[in-house]
């Protein structure tokens, strides 16, 4: 891969200077952007699919898929300007059939507005399941298929993916003039962004390609047009289809939603009735506590940010009231996940958190029914993980990898624990942070609920800098690491 070096600022005329946002104006941008695409995302759900022709649904699609990455990019954009991150790879897990659908839903449209054909393939060898930095993975493909559009003149552009030698390959081309020259001849690194007057979406490409940990080449094929290939490492994971859970029944329960957004009060009321919860409105803070002091519920959705009194606000005068008021579980909605706000929320008495970005009824009804299971069961030690769903995992791994999946589990755990181990010493805040993001990933994988949330809150820990808790959180997450890793000893021993 060519090498690029960071660019340095072009220097400024005599007598101007740079302008810094001072941490509270960002702050209040950073919520005000979150909120105002919050209620762009959720006007969109709110458009009934009959009331639109064919064509207008495919171009909302499109909308709805480019939002979506638009959340993705802004959180993490947001995030490394305010300073809470540095933004290493962040792999998790991808499923083919929705990434395939996503550039389907965003492209097509696109490529039909410019007059041309598009095609979206896919090979048989393909893993209904992959593990990759998602982020890096779009802003590779959007770049090179938005390329690959306007430089078309008529034809079909195509995208199709397969999987060569343990490897996926993404091949994008187009019946255009080819690429230049100079691009395909490129050794050295490219000027900065801004003295470029073209070619940047080349060059974004090729540096998320080295987040990914690939390789991007362009050619010119003999028959006409241009062709870009992004190969990467596979790191296959096994169907999680059959355990995704379908829309669950909460008839009967007793819900109070504290939204101040009229766009938010219609989505997520929407989502609470196919639940079938029934739900009281309070449209601020103040609102919302009254409701609580004079009523039962079986459980709050509350907003972080409300007029007269915040969300925060709200939980910390909820869990003061005198029982049984004082135990509602209470999930947070809000339209920005840092690190900062995660800290504050979780340590105010919210049971979850929930981004306003990225959510649906099935997300929604998942959650609220986690945070109610525990009332119903006795008090007891959590177990490590989940049998039923490891058991489900080596089912679906088949007997033929079942034991390779459990030893490379056994390793990636080992190795994590290792680093984690090491990074407290210091401490190493960004290896803190990227192993605990690691961590969140193979906790999920098998379902160890108990070692998930101590990872989330540990990757919390270290976005702060928060030396005063990660003494007793890093002890307590390496214990829970300890004990799963023994148990998946015991299972793969059998």
């Amino acid at each position: 891969m060519t090498e690029h070096r960071t660019c340095a600022e072009p220097a400024l005329p005599a007598g101007v200077s740079h302008r810094v946002c001072d941490p509270a104006t960002f702050a209040y941008f950073s919520h005000d952007l979150r909120a105002a695409l919050a209620d762009v995302l959720g006007g969109l759900q709110m458009i009934p699919p009959e009331a639109m022709s064919p064509a207008v649904q495919n171009q909302i699609a499109q909308v709805r898929a480019s939002g979506d990455m638009l959340a993705r990019l802004m959180e993490a954009g947001l995030s490394v300007m305010a300073g809470e991150a540095e933004l290493p790879p962040a792999p998790e897990p991808i499923r083919t059939e929705h990434l395939m659908a996503d550039i389907s839903a965003r492209w097509e449209a696109a490529a039909a507005a410019r007059g041309l054909g598009f095609r979206l393939t896919q090979a048989a060898d393909v893993p209904p399941r992959f593990c990759a930095d998602r982020i890096a993975l779009e802003r590779v493909l959007a770049n090179l298929l938005g390329n690959a559009i306007r430089h078309s003149r008529s034809g079909t552009v195509s995208c199709s993916l397969d999987c060569p030698q343990g490897h996926l390959r993404f091949a994008i081309h187009n019946d255009g003039p080819g690429f230049p020259a100079a691009v395909l001849a490129q050794t050295t690194p490219p000027p900065a962004p801004s003295q470029m007057r073209h070619g940047l979406g080349l060059v974004i490409a090729r540096a998320m390609t080295d987040r990914l940990g690939g390789r991007l080449s362009l050619r010119n094929p003999a028959g006409g047009g241009a062709e870009a290939v992004l190969e990467m490492p596979l790191t296959a994971l096994p169907d999680f289809a059959a355990l995704d859970a379908p829309l669950p029944d909460l008839t009967g329960l007793r819900v109070l939603l504290a939204e101040d957004s009229v766009t938010g009060q219609f989505v997520v009321g929407r989502m609470l009735a196919e639940l079938g919860v029934s739900a009281e409105l309070a449209a601020d803070g103040a609102e919302a506590l009254a409701w609580l002091q004079r009523a039962p519920f079986d459980l709050a959705l509350i907003d972080i940010e409300m007029p007269r009194l915040s969300g925060l606000q709200v939980i910390r005068a909820l869990r003061a009231l005198p029982r049984p008021a004082a135990r509602t579980p209470v999930i947070v909605l809000t339209a920005h996940l840092h690190p900062a706000s995660l800290s504050q929320i979780t340590a105010a008495g919210a049971d979850a958190l929930l981004s306003k970005l990225r959510l649906d009824a099935v997300t929604l009804g998942q959650t609220m029914a986690g945070v109610l299971a525990p009332a119903a069961e006795p008090a007891s030690d959590p177990a490590p993980f989940d049998p039923a769903r490891l058991h489900h995992l080596l089912q679906l791994a088949g007997p033929a990898t079942a034991r390779e999946l459990l030893t490379r589990l056994d390793a990636d755990l080992a190795a994590t624990r290792t680093q984690l181990a090491r990074a407290a010493s210091g401490p190493d805040w960004p290896s803190l942070r990227a192993q605990s993001h690691v961590l969140i990933a193979l906790a999920g994988t098998v379902g160890a609920d108990p070692l998930h949330r101590s990872a989330v809150a540990l990757n919390a820990v270290a976005h702060q800098r928060d030396a005063s808790s990660l003494h007793g959180l890093h002890r307590t997450t390496l214990g829970q690491l300890d004990a799963l890793i023994r148990v998946l000893a015991d299972q793969a021993a059998q």
